[in-house]
């Protein structure tokens, strides 16, 4: 499913050697895929939306038994305020349903990928995961009390198949535990409408996709009960990289508007 959204992109000229060049074509273009502008067809697995002069993909997979379950009588994935806290923006909700299984509880995958940008290229990617917690809070001591689901989420980022790794900034570390590069768990109960879950998630590096896993925490003391349980994914933004012929015109005509510069100054 293709669906096309018109974006907005200010440019500001700049000058190098006496010649204007727009400051995209030396820095790159800074977009946003704003779901708040954004038309997400409810329960679609596999979008496409055009962003600048690429596009970012979604596709979603169902793991090990693992299932979307409906909210408020909706079909997820699919975009809402439920999830994000004091924040008045929509975010990209996904709820979950576990497998009925004790041994493996399975989980959602989400990948995202950049298409048609220079090499398919991003970087500075930044965007919010909200609400991740836990059923029943973690005891500060002592062994763990039962708790019929504990969301854990793992994002990892991709150059050329090789891993990248996000950097996490954690709204309150006494709800949200980092465990690892990739992984985070809820460890307290958190109410949908405080912001006490919510992680910033940002690539400094440049990716060509990244992939989010949301799961159970396969270590979690559970009841028998299997309750549905959500997340939330903010906008994204994010930076291209310049075309390499646009940047060696750049450098060309900049040379000779010195050089021109320098000849006139001599006669």
């Amino acid at each position: 499913m293709m669906i096309n959204i018109n974006k907005t992109v200010q440019y500001t000229l700049i000058s190098v050697g006496g010649l204007l060049m727009t400051s995209s074509a030396v820095y790159g273009a800074n977009l946003n895929l704003d779901w708040n502008n954004t038309t997400f067809v409810a329960g679609g697995l596999n979008q496409t939306f055009s962003v600048g002069q690429g596009e970012v993909n979604l596709q979603f997979s169902l793991k090990n038994g693992s299932s979307f379950a409906g909210f408020e009588g909706v079909s997820t994935p699919r975009l809402t305020q439920t999830l994000t806290g004091t924040n008045p923006e929509v975010s990209l909700h996904l709820q979950r349903q576990p497998s009925s299984s004790s041994n493996n509880r399975g989980s959602i995958e989400l990948k995202t990928s950049f298409l048609g940008y220079n090499k398919g290229i991003v970087k500075d990617l930044t965007f919010d995961i909200f609400d991740i917690d836990r059923s029943a809070n973690l005891p500060t001591s002592g062994p763990p009390n039962a708790s019929s689901w504990q969301d854990r989420v793992i994002i990892k980022g991709f150059l050329g198949g090789n891993e990248v790794t996000p950097t996490f900034t954690i709204f309150n570390t006494t709800n949200v535990r980092k465990v690892g590069d990739f992984t985070l768990d809820g460890i307290r109960n958190v109410d949908n409408r405080q912001d006490g879950g919510n992680v910033r998630v940002s690539f400094e590096e440049a990716i060509d996709s990244f992939i989010l896993t949301f799961t159970d925490n396969p270590n979690l003391v559970t009841t028998t009960s299997t309750n549905n349980h959500g997340i939330g994914i903010g906008s994204m933004s994010f930076q291209t990289v310049p075309e390499p012929s646009m940047m060696g015109g750049l450098l060309l005509f900049g040379f000779l508007g010195l050089a021109g510069s320098k000849k006139k100054s001599s006669n």
